[in-house]
């Protein structure tokens, strides 16, 4: 993973640890919106943005 990726998965964990999972709504919210919230994580993994999170989901909370 990137720097800027790292950046969003360890945000991301910090979340699912908090409320067990993490929404498309949740990266419009503090913190990522100083990456530009879902835009700037769309953009930051591109094509791999929605499998990603379906993964960190299951794989997170098991």
């Amino acid at each position: 993973f990137t720097a800027d990726q790292a950046w969003w998965l360890e945000r991301i964990k910090d979340v699912i640890a908090v409320s067990v999972e993490i929404t498309p709504d949740d990266l419009d919210g503090a913190p990522f919106t100083e990456r530009g919230g879902i835009d700037g994580y769309a953009g930051t993994f591109g094509d791999r943005a929605e499998p990603l999170l379906t993964e960190l989901n299951q794989e997170l909370t098991a």
